[in-house]
Parts: structure tokens; C-alpha cells; sequence
């Protein structure tokens, strides 16, 4: 894979987003270790106080169509959107 160079304010532009990825890293942890914290408080079940409520919420897990005899010799590429998903990673190198 071949990447194109770009300019200063590409790069200062990548620079403020990557700085933006490491905050956001460091908060998503900090609501981790938090909510955590009030999951054990609230001896897991819903509670609320002070106009704030922690719901317990339960769906169905995910499927495991690998699990699935019937479709292990199906190819699930034929009922695969046309269109592709496309992601964007920023990285420090």
C-alpha cells in the first residue's frame, strides 16, 4: 500500500486528531474504571439518585453463524451488502 504526502496542515490537522484519540483513550478508560465503580455500588441492580439513574439494560447476544451446521458449506458472501464498509485509522508511526 502506497501513501500520498501531504502538508503542513495535514499534518497539524493529523496531529490535533491524534492528540483528540489519546483524550479520548484516557476518558473511555476513566468511564470504564467509573462505571465500574457504580456497577459495584449499585450491587448490580438499576439504581438512581441525585436525577441520575444506572439502568441495567439485557439484550441477545450476537449470533455465531460459524456455529451453524446448516450454513457451515454456504457462502455468505452472496448475501453481503454490494456496498463495502470503509474504516479510517489514525496512528502515530
Amino acid at each position: 500500500m502506497s501513501f500520498i504526502k501531504r502538508d503542513k496542515l495535514w499534518e497539524s490537522v493529523a496531529k490535533e486528531a491524534y492528540k483528540a484519540q489519546k483524550k479520548r483513550k484516557e476518558y473511555e478508560e476513566m468511564e470504564r474504571e467509573l462505571l465500574s465503580k457504580l456497577k459495584q455500588l449499585s450491587s448490580e441492580q438499576s439504581s438512581e439518585a441525585g436525577g441520575f439513574r444506572f439502568q441495567r439494560i439485557e439484550r441477545k447476544g450476537a449470533v455465531k453463524y460459524s456455529a451453524i451446521p446448516a450454513l457451515q458449506n454456504i457462502n455468505l458472501d452472496e448475501y453481503r451488502s454490494e456496498t463495502p464498509v470503509v474504516s479510517w485509522k489514525l496512528f502515530r508511526y
